[in-house]
């Protein structure tokens, strides 16, 4: 799929209301886990210190706005310009500076050795699986030795269901259809024409080879009258070596 053809999709989808105004639930707990708890009012407990978070497909900047509020220098990219418009009007109006940058992942150019901490949430599944790879090999390069990867990808179990409403572009990439009309409550409706690739346990492994994986977790879900719907999703934790 043409990238530009990509931006498009992307940027109507905001257009038409695709929008995030609070943290991700994952990225939350990723962080209290690892680096910032809040204990109190306007208490925490650092576990690590980090002071530089990029978070990839930032959307509307809604986690960068909380990364900021937890004291650390934060940055996103995003391919739809729609988004990163709104997500720096987010952050102005909130006391922050626009930190957003409207680029595609796959040609990413930040400084080497910069980023303590690299997040990506629901994202990295929508592109085609040679350009995931292109981007964790740009990943290795960012983050400090010994930073963290935190990324969610989607997993095996919704490919059949979306299999009929959508096209095979590569083993486990479909791109969705206009028919989506499974009532599934797993599909978004924002998300028509774009890829979607579906991780095995096999690829995640793989690609992050380079790094040493601290958690990886996958919740599966089923709804319907028959729980004929499913799907699930990875949460992987990772630390480039030091």
């Amino acid at each position: 799929m043409k990238k530009d053809t990509t931006k498009v999709k992307w940027d109507n989808a905001y257009r038409l209301g695709m929008t995030m105004w609070y943290p991700s639930e994952c990225l939350i707990r990723f962080m209290a886990k690892n680096f910032k708890k809040q204990i109190g009012i306007k208490e925490y407990k650092t576990i690590r210190p980090a002071e530089t978070i990029l978070d990839l497909g930032c959307g509307n900047g809604a986690n960068v706005l909380f990364f900021n509020r937890l004291g650390y220098r934060a940055y996103g990219v995003d391919i739809s310009r729609v988004a990163v418009d709104l997500g720096n009007k987010l952050l102005a109006e909130n006391g922050f500076k626009e930190t957003l940058i409207c680029i595609d992942m796959e040609h990413l150019s930040f400084e080497n050795n910069y980023y303590d901490i690299v997040v990506s949430h629901a994202a990295l599944d929508h592109i085609l699986y040679s350009q995931y790879l292109k981007v964790i090999k740009n990943i290795k390069t960012m983050l400090k030795n010994g930073g963290f990867l935190f990324i969610t990808l989607r997993s095996t179990e919704g490919f059949d269901y979306e299999s009929k409403t959508a096209t095979k572009v590569e083993p486990r990439t479909l791109i969705t259809g206009d028919k989506k009309a499974l009532n599934s409550p797993f599909e978004n409706p924002y998300e028509k024409g774009i890829p979607q690739h579906f991780f095995t346990f096999e690829e995640i492994m793989e690609s992050l080879s380079d790094f040493s994986i601290i958690t990886i977790e996958k919740n599966v879900e089923s709804s319907g009258p028959d729980s004929e719907f499913v799907d699930g999703r990875w949460f992987i934790t990772a630390q480039l070596a030091k």
